[in-house]
């Protein structure tokens, strides 16, 4: 991928969608950013929804950045819904067509102890689905963008062991990793 490609992806993301959601929200959700009971003034609200909206797109277009440069070094795009509300960020076949990958990527590692259960419980059903599919032919990565935020590191890593634990005997190539930055463990 060159930088022009890089850049639209951003820019895409990050301004033209951003603002126009902005808009829509104002005019058909008013409530959202005024009201009786919101503690916050208007203007406040308003630049929280756009700091909030610019951290969810800025996460969508490294979504599509990381899509676009798997399929450029090979890897086959298939269907994201894999089942019944299960939708993947990431899922290809690898340029081999011998083995699927799966991942699972946020920005960042930062969250509570509640929504860290839902993820972890999304991400091992997508990789139940998979396994099942492409008879433990499977990569699966939950993978986090900033390696600076690692709060829940330790859960996962536990989390992982004890379900490679329970599925190597019946799919002893299945492979699952947790990463941070650059695709590493550290």
């Amino acid at each position: 991928m060159d930088y022009e490609a890089f850049s639209r992806i951003l820019s895409r993301h990050l301004f033209q969608e951003t603002r126009r959601d902005l808009l829509e929200k104002l005019v058909s959700q008013p409530e959202r950013f005024v009201g009786l009971f919101r503690p916050t003034r208007p203007k406040s609200k308003i630049f929280q929804h756009i700091l909030q909206a610019s951290e969810i797109k800025f996460g969508e277009a490294l979504e599509e950045i990381v899509g676009r440069l798997l399929e450029e070094r090979g890897y086959i795009p298939q269907d994201k819904r894999i089942g019944k509300g299960l939708k993947c960020d990431h899922y290809f076949l690898f340029p081999d067509r011998n083995r699927a990958l799966l991942i699972e990527q946020k920005v960042r590692d930062d969250h509570d102890s509640t929504k860290r259960q839902g993820q972890w419980k999304n991400f091992a059903e997508k990789v139940e689905v998979l396994v099942s599919r492409h008879k433990g032919q499977l990569v699966a990565v939950m993978y986090f963008v900033d390696p600076s935020l690692k709060k829940n590191r330790a859960f996962y890593e536990r989390q992982i062991a004890d379900l490679l634990k329970g599925m190597c005997t019946q799919y002893p190539s299945v492979c699952l990793v947790i990463w941070y930055g650059q695709g590493s463990n550290g």
